[in-house]
């Protein structure tokens, strides 16, 4: 098990030996770490700087790895990697579509396990591009794919999308025949709300028309503000409509503007993927505040005891030490320096927002160079004590160098 903690220390490490000790780390644990906690911007400058192609397979998984550092990956051109960005649940529309000019669209398809369910979750939003495909195979197969999924509120865009490129590609009786095959891919009662041209798009599959007609309504931000307005949608749902077969660009003034904030904070975090996003979008962190230094002890020597207590505690008391953290009574320093077992301290800060990670990154700056420096066993030794160690964040750099001393 390699903690969330373990973040905070390796994204001070030395450039020298980022890679040697990201290697000797490799394992199961660190795939878990990579592709499943909470990452800081540092850290993941780290692995994507000097980490393995393994770990990059994992990294390109985490819901809180930009967009930015997927298309980074893709840049690099590795077909392995440029899958992972399509196959990842965090991915965009604009992602999707610049791997299936990289990859064969057929390699894209689910493969029969993920089909089956084996490998749990949901698939339709890895379909939804090849749809689009120029190859009939590929669109045929997608369609027929995306039968489980057709209450999915993205599935309605992409089943006419793939009529249309069907009646492009081979005409009407291709159409006919997918959809005779698949009945299950017919718009299916109740569908509440479903505008009028998507009903007749449904009821007449190879008029171009009806299906142009239909498209730019469900392509259009309007229909994507009403849809976000729903109070019942989920993320989940609210995803498969972003990443859903469209023409237009997104109209960031219609979703600023149209959007309750409610729905504007609870999809801030898809927001933030799209190119173009605009500031009032961005998820707010309601945890961080503003950096302070210098902050005076509190007057209460009660309260100082209290804290003192907080920072001996274990993982029932962190909501109670963040609290005091946020409200800049106890200073991040010195729970980085005093708050033990270490494993809880840096889990803590981790969960605290950007803010309170920098302000710990900041004191495990001089700590971590003068016990780890450029050493990789110490490095190594450090992340493996974390776990179990019982004593304070400075403790764990002191013995971690110890034990490795020559």
């Amino acid at each position: 098990m390699i903690p969330p903690g373990a973040v905070l220390l390796l994204e001070r490490l030395s450039p020298a030996v980022a890679a040697d000790v990201l290697s000797r780390l490799a394992s199961d644990a660190m795939d878990t770490l990579l592709s499943r906690s909470p990452l800081t911007a540092p850290f993941v400058a780290r692995v994507v700087a000097h980490g393995t192609h393994r770990q990059h397979l994992a990294i390109v998984a985490n819901p809180s790895v930009g967009t930015g550092i997927r298309e980074r990956f893709l840049d690099q051109g590795d077909p392995e990697l440029t899958a992972a960005v399509y196959r990842s649940h965090s991915t965009t529309r604009g992602l999707q579509r610049r791997v299936r000019t990289m990859l064969p669209p057929a390699s894209l398809l689910p493969g029969p396990q993920e089909l089956a369910g084996w490998q749990g979750g949901r698939i339709e939003y890895r379909l939804y591009p090849l749809v689009e495909s120029d190859d009939r195979g590929t669109v045929v197969a997608a369609l027929t794919y995306l039968a489980p999924y057709t209450r999915s509120p993205g599935a309605l865009a992409a089943i006419l999308r793939g009529y249309q490129q069907l009646l492009r590609l081979s005409g009407p009786d291709a159409v006919r025949d997918i959809a005779g095959i698949r009945p299950d891919l017919q718009l299916r009662p109740p569908r509440e709300n479903v505008p009028p041209e998507v009903h007749s798009a449904f009821e007449n599959p190879t008029d171009p028309g009806c299906l142009a007609h239909a498209l730019a309504r469900l392509g259009s931000t309007e229909y994507l503000a009403d849809q976000l307005a729903n109070a019942d949608l989920s993320s989940t749902d609210a995803h498969s409509l972003l990443i859903a077969p469209r023409d237009d660009e997104l109209d960031w003034d219609i979703l600023s503007e149209g959007l309750p904030p409610s729905a504007r904070r609870h999809f801030a975090f898809l927001f933030a993927r799209e190119p173009g996003c605009p500031p009032q979008l961005l998820p707010v962190d309601r945890r961080d505040r503003k950096p302070t230094s210098g902050r005076a002890e509190p007057a209460d020597p009660a309260d100082r005891a209290g804290l003192d207590e907080l920072m001996r505690t274990s993982s029932a008391s962190a909501p109670r030490v963040l609290d005091a953290l946020r409200a800049g009574r106890l200073p991040a320093a010195d729970y980085v320096a005093h708050g033990a077992p270490a494993v809880y301290a840096l889990a803590t800060l981790l969960t605290g927002g950007p803010v309170l990670c920098a302000e710990a990154s900041a004191a495990l700056t001089e700590p971590t160079a003068r016990h780890l420096g450029e050493h990789t066993d110490a490095w190594v030794a450090a992340v493996k004590l974390l776990p179990d160690f019982p004593g304070t964040t400075h403790e764990l750099l002191e013995s971690a160098a110890a034990m490795t001393a020559p």
